[in-house]
């Protein structure tokens, strides 16, 4: 058998600090104040991501499309310098609604010009 080896008896001391007893008993009222800030910058920095990803998104989907968007002007343009002055027959259509006003035109197109 082994002898456990016996520790000395060592007497702990307690020390009370009443300052410091004293700021956690008041500071209730300081840290839920704290806490509730941390919380509202916290929201506000997820909702400036969010607008960030959208804003890529929205930018990512007009680049996708934007080739496109220029090949369609690119052929109103060659239509509307083909034409001359008598030009062909066109219809202007002009949509309105509350927020926003939109106007169609539709052109008769030859096959051969794309």
């Amino acid at each position: 058998m082994t002898k456990k080896s016996k520790k000395p008896d060592v007497v702990e001391t307690v020390s009370f600090d009443e300052h410091a007893r004293k700021d956690f008993l008041t500071g209730f009222h300081k840290r839920k104040v704290e806490k509730k800030k941390q919380r509202q910058e916290k929201a506000k920095e997820l909702a400036k991501q969010e607008r960030r990803e959208a804003r890529r998104d929205r930018l990512s989907k007009l680049s996708a499309v934007m080739p496109e968007l220029e090949r369609i002007e690119a052929i109103s343009r060659g239509a509307r310098s083909a034409t001359g002055a008598d030009g062909p027959k066109a219809k202007v259509s002009t949509i309105k609604q509350k927020q926003k006003v939109t106007t169609v035109t539709v052109t008769e197109m030859d096959p051969d010009d794309l």
